[in-house]
């Protein structure tokens, strides 16, 4: 397993360790990583599991897919290296990545999930 510690804004850390394959937002929902809310349980439709990336470690992973570029669009507090861990598969090569949980979650003020996503 690869560990991911997760640093919240008050300088709090929390190592997780996340098999590979299973994504960052369920190595820290059972870490009890505060912050990530995850209510949508990791379907890219909620944003509540908003991460701010290391700029050396975004550079090593892909970029954002369509439904997660449109949320993150509508995200509370985007920053460059915004991304959703419901989105980023654990694997070998991450190991000792370190990402910020913000304390913003979810969308700004007045945008919905489903209007983000492209619904009516």
């Amino acid at each position: 397993m690869a560990q991911v510690t997760f640093r919240n804004t008050d300088g709090t850390e929390t190592p997780v360790r996340i098999r590979p394959g299973k994504s960052l937002m369920e190595g820290a929902l059972s870490a009890g990583v505060r912050g990530i809310q995850a209510k949508c349980g990791g379907m890219a439709a909620c944003a509540t599991c908003h991460i701010l990336l290391e700029p050396e470690w975004a550079a090593r992973l892909a970029g954002p897919r369509a439904l997660e570029e449109t949320m993150l669009a509508n995200l509370r507090g985007r920053q460059d290296t915004s991304r959703l861990a419901c989105q980023i598969k654990m694997r070998d090569e991450l190991d000792g990545m370190v990402v910020t949980v913000p304390e913003a979650q979810g969308l700004a003020p007045g945008r919905r999930a489903d209007k983000a996503a492209g619904g009516s």
